[in-house]
């Protein structure tokens, strides 16, 4: 299965009534732990990246291995995100990268650090989700401020500041409403990082109940806790036991997630109980067999030990087992007949009646074309293709434009005479013969065999001067016809393709 929008994966979510982890990684191990948990539990995962991993692991790297996870798990739904965005310009390289939904943290300003204001958090999210929608990538907005300091992103706040700016739950309702935003990350109490209370929360501090009343505002709006690892206590004492010297610290209890999944909570980021669970097991490691030195030995149950408390979330916010209901629909093979607008948007397109006869007449049988809605429509249907006349029938191109320009192309694949002296991996381009704006190729392949053909623009309009015509006088040039005389041919094809340049658009 390919790389899906996080909306996919939360739109199920609300449907069904379960969280998903939204999950950090940094490196290879990381992603192993995760997808090996999403197997075991038949799970639908986010994964994703903060800037601070980007950096680290580097995008084409990241990218890559993300890519792996998706080739050897293709029954597992997988959205890649970009966390905690800090500028326009980030959410977009994500974008270019192949992330399939960003978020723009626009609650602080682009250094990661310093509070913004409403109106600035407006701009930059309806900015990037203005973009990011036309690609078809989501988008997760922030309103208010969290505590703490993760990755090198957040304002720092102490517990006590933390309450000064929790979320507003009007404020949200409008921020929604004015962004589009596909998920919304609220502030309610919780920190980034691993010291986020210095006792177990109560109502004084992790306000729940905004969630309830946001919630009852935006019904149908995804909504996010942010810093929700709950810190056990035995994954503290584990790196603690072994030469560790964290501080005492508590996170959100797994019931407090559990009730806000039950009023729209529909992502939960969990890095810190992962952190913990590798530095543990490292460190047992290196305390137990200092003799080691095979980063494997002590890579492998660090993977392990993060594995096993991917699976305590996914089990306990309820995604295990949604998986392989997540659908992905394809329809292949059948025919587009027309667009489907709403003004001067796009927003689908109408499949083909079936069931009808050579007149086109209703049979036996009969179903009318089903309309697919989509909030990005690519049309790829060639140069000369129904849906694309439709769009230049309804839109047309900016003025001062050419008129879309095709040409037909017409290739050979034939064997090669036993005197031609042509090698394989042979590569000829001609310009300009037998008239002046035909292109001409040929390939020599492994085994005495060739391709070659023309591409003849669609603005020569005589009837009498056709590809075939064409084709014909190319290859009796005295250089061409000395490699091809003798040879057989093996097959044959054309088709139309868009042509660009001085014609083109």
């Amino acid at each position: 299965m390919p790389l899906v929008p996080m909306r996919v994966l939360l739109d199920h979510a609300a449907e069904n009534g379960y969280g998903v982890a939204a999950l950090n990684v940094n490196n290879m191990e990381q992603i192993q732990a995760i997808m090996a948990a999403a197997v075991e539990t038949n799970s639908p995962v986010i994964i994703q990246a903060s800037r601070g991993a980007r950096s680290y692991s580097q995008d084409a790297y990241l990218r890559h291995l993300i890519l792996a996870a998706a080739e050897l798990h293709p029954n597992i739904p997988i959205a890649l995100l970009l966390d905690h965005g800090n500028a326009p310009e980030t959410c977009y390289s994500a974008i270019a990268q192949g992330f399939t939904s960003v978020m723009m943290d626009g609650s602080l300003m682009a250094d990661g650090k310093t509070p913004s204001d409403y109106e600035y958090n407006v701009r930059v999210t309806r900015e990037v989700v203005q973009v990011a929608h036309a690609l078809g990538v989501s988008v997760e907005g922030e309103i208010g401020a969290l505590g703490g300091i993760e990755d090198g992103h957040g304002a720092g706040l102490s517990e006590e500041e933390a309450k000064k700016h929790l979320t507003d739950p009007a404020q949200a309702e409008q921020f929604v409403a004015e962004t589009g935003v596909d998920a919304l990350a609220v502030a309610i109490g919780t920190s980034h990082g691993a010291y986020k209370f210095s006792k177990p929360p109560t109502g004084d501090v992790l306000k729940m109940d905004l969630i309830e009343e946001i919630h009852r505002r935006l019904p149908n709006t995804h909504l996010v806790m942010h810093g929700s690892s709950s810190v056990p206590q035995e994954l503290v004492e584990i790196v603690n036991k072994y030469g560790g010297k964290l501080k005492p610290a508590f996170g959100v209890p797994i019931e407090q997630i559990q009730r806000g999944i039950k009023h729209g909570v529909r992502k939960i980021n969990v890095d810190t109980d992962n952190r913990l669970a590798i530095t543990g097991a490292i460190r047992k490691v290196f305390a137990e067999h200092p003799e080691k030195f095979d980063p494997r030995d002590y890579l492998k149950p660090a993977r392990e030990a993060m594995k096993e408390v991917c699976k305590e979330r996914m089990i306990a916010f309820g995604q295990a087992g949604h998986a392989d209901k997540v659908r992905i629909i394809s329809c292949r093979g059948v025919r587009v007949t027309d667009l489907r607008c709403e003004g001067d948007r796009v927003t689908g397109v109408r499949l083909l009646d079936q069931g009808v006869d050579k007149q086109g007449r209703p049979g036996e049988g009969f179903m009318p074309g089903m309309d697919i809605q989509a909030a990005l429509t690519v049309v790829g249907d060639g140069p000369v293709g129904a849906i694309g006349q439709q769009l230049d029938d309804l839109f047309g191109l900016p003025a001062g434009h050419h008129t879309r320009d095709w040409a037909v192309g017409m290739k050979f694949v034939v064997d090669l005479p036993e005197h031609s002296t042509l090698k394989p991996g042979t590569v000829l381009h001609t310009f300009g013969f037998p008239e002046p704006e035909i292109f001409g190729f040929l390939y020599v392949h492994p085994d005495r065999v060739a391709s070659l053909g023309v591409f003849v623009p669609s603005w020569f309009d005589s009837p009498v001067r056709t590809t075939y015509r064409y084709l014909q006088h190319w290859m009796l040039h005295p250089y061409l016809w000395r490699h091809l005389k003798g040879g057989k041919l093996r097959s044959w094809g054309a088709k139309t393709l868009g042509e660009s340049g001085r014609r083109g658009e």
